[in-house]
């Protein structure tokens, strides 16, 4: 599980005149944006939609996602951004897999079987963030653009056929995957997705609804997969035990 995460204040001015009686005052933060933009060069057409609908899941499963939201510029680009996770403008410190597992076996389990439930093929790890590389006790996880409706992919119609893979391990070479060696964590990350519920899944896809070229049947395709993927983890795991090569299995799954 996640621990409180704390992010830097840029500067705080003071508000002269608050309502109420406490103190009050303007906060700049630091924020990481990304623009999504829907062009042959963009990297990840729907960006927006899949940072939105993963953050929010990421958010209700308590995985360390930093806060986020969607702005606009005007009547110009839209962009998704979310809190500074370092101290400054450089890249977060390396995370070493081997490290994390050791000090945070449950979060990490989180995390893998989280990136499952969105058919994230793109979890490296550069993008996470750590407290400590080499004592590690809180983990950010960001950077979800490759996850649900996919990346690099401007036929609407493969994007829904991705989402029509219900039972897909969807995770690609994921940077805990062989390192993760034990299933003791895996019953209760279950439990835990399972509870997401149907309503949370379809207002967060819904919002996405009309942005970016996602249309109502994509939105539609991507509630199905999800509300399958939250009640089918476990099947799902199971039939893909071989993406895991160090889990010693136990009695829990």
């Amino acid at each position: 599980m996640s621990t409180k995460q704390w992010f830097t204040v840029a500067s705080r001015e003071k508000v002269l005149f608050p309502r109420g009686v406490n103190d009050a005052w303007w906060i700049e933060h630091s924020s990481y944006g990304k623009e999504s933009v829907f062009s042959e060069e963009s990297p990840s057409p729907y960006l927006a939609a899949n940072e939105w609908i993963c953050g929010h899941l990421a958010d209700f499963l308590r995985l360390g996602v930093p806060p986020f939201a969607l702005f606009r510029e005007g009547n110009g680009p839209r962009f998704f951004a979310s809190l500074q996770f370092t101290r400054d403008k450089t890249p977060p410190p390396d995370t070493k897999p081997v490290k994390c597992w050791e000090k945070c076996a449950k979060q990490c389990t989180g995390i893998l079987l989280f990136d499952v439930l969105i058919a994230n093929d793109d979890r490296r790890s550069d993008q996470m963030a750590v407290d400590n590389p080499d004592d590690p006790s809180e983990i950010t996880v960001f950077d979800h653009d490759q996850g649900l409706f996919g990346g690099m992919c401007y036929d609407a119609k493969k994007r829904v056929d991705r989402l029509r893979e219900t039972d897909e391990i969807g995770i690609g070479r994921h940077c805990f995957a062989d390192v993760i060696d034990s299933d003791q964590h895996f019953s209760d990350w279950y439990k835990r997705i399972a509870s997401i519920p149907d309503w949370f899944i379809r207002e967060i896809c819904e919002d996405v609804r009309g942005h970016d070229g996602v249309r109502k049947t994509e939105v539609t395709a991507a509630i199905r997969f999800l509300i399958h993927r939250t009640q089918s983890l476990r099947d799902i795991v199971n039939a893909h035990r071989s993406y895991f090569p160090q889990v010693k299995w136990g009695t829990l799954l």
